[in-house]
């Protein structure tokens, strides 16, 4: 519901052009330095590239359309590597919307979801590589555009750190 409310809450924020902290969000970046990387299609980074005790590598992740318009699908490759055989994995996914007035990420949805029950097949991970997609419904009519990113980082049962993708995504008319 909190997520409803603060995805609403930003709505009006656009819409109404006021550039106010809101606090509802979580802020996750600042400023210039975001505004200024900000990509005109799609772009991901291996977020967890620097742990050398990573367990999943991710090779490479192909968003169609990688710009995406009102009403429109979207799907997502990722090519991964893993090191190390993964009986159970859970992803913790977190999205954000960048606010360009006022230059800062602003995370209005987060959940968390057990990958081997949402995509049969996958489990158990064996070494190596290997590959996952997924298809996305089109966005509800009231979604304002811009820039959005997603957040996946994937854990063990237990909550241990496997890997991380993030995925930013224009969303235009």
């Amino acid at each position: 519901r909190k997520s409803f409310v603060s995805l609403l809450c930003l709505v009006a924020l656009l819409e109404t052009g006021f550039c106010f902290p809101l606090s509802s969000f979580e802020v996750v970046g600042t400023g210039s330095q975001d505004a200024d990387l900000l990509p005109n299609r799609s772009s991901w980074i291996d977020c967890d590239a620097n742990n050398p005790n990573r367990v999943l590598q991710f090779m490479n992740v192909e968003v169609v359309p990688d710009v995406l318009h009102t009403g429109e699908e979207l799907f997502t490759n990722e090519t991964v590597v893993s090191n190390k055989f993964i009986e159970k994995i859970y992803v913790t996914t977190r999205h954000y919307y960048f606010v360009e007035c006022i230059g800062i990420w602003f995370q209005f949805m987060h959940f968390t979801m057990d990958m081997c029950k949402e995509r049969p097949g996958l489990c158990p991970i064996k070494p190596g590589s290997f590959s996952t997609s997924a298809k996305h419904a089109p966005l509800i009519p009231i979604t304002p555009y811009g820039m959005y990113r997603s957040k996946q980082t994937f854990h063990d049962p237990n909550g241990k750190l496997l890997g991380c993708v993030c995925i930013d995504l224009p969303y235009v008319r």
